[in-house]
């Protein structure tokens, strides 16, 4: 059965893409991101701080190829998730340099 909408957030991406075969193979950076993710070490002191910040921009740069990705790919990423739809937001820069959250849904709303 298939899931209406799929929100992509860091916890569903490392969960439901990061630990499925299917995906890490149609997706090489996905495979990519999982190896250096798994080399984040939750440890002690003062590292921990520059190592979730770290993590939170390994999982951004994952969200922005999500939403770049081709509509072929796009399609090939529903089936994977076994959904209609799904949205991702990422965080990009606007002309005048602000930082904005960019959503996308895909297939696009009409």
């Amino acid at each position: 059965m298939y899931s209406t909408l799929v929100v992509l957030t860091d916890e569903n991406i490392k969960q439901m893409l990061l630990n499925n075969q299917a995906a890490l193979q149609a997706f090489p950076f996905l495979a990519a991101a999982r190896q250096q993710l798994q080399t984040v070490n939750g440890c002690a002191g003062c590292r921990r701080t520059e190592e979730t910040a770290t993590l939170a921009t390994k999982l951004q740069e994952v969200r922005r190829q999500l939403a770049m990705m081709p509509a072929a790919s796009k399609d090939q990423l529903l089936r994977i998730l076994n959904a209609k739809s799904f949205r991702v937001f990422y965080f990009d820069y606007n002309p005048q340099g602000i930082k904005v959250r960019m959503p996308v849904d895909y297939p696009p709303k009409r």
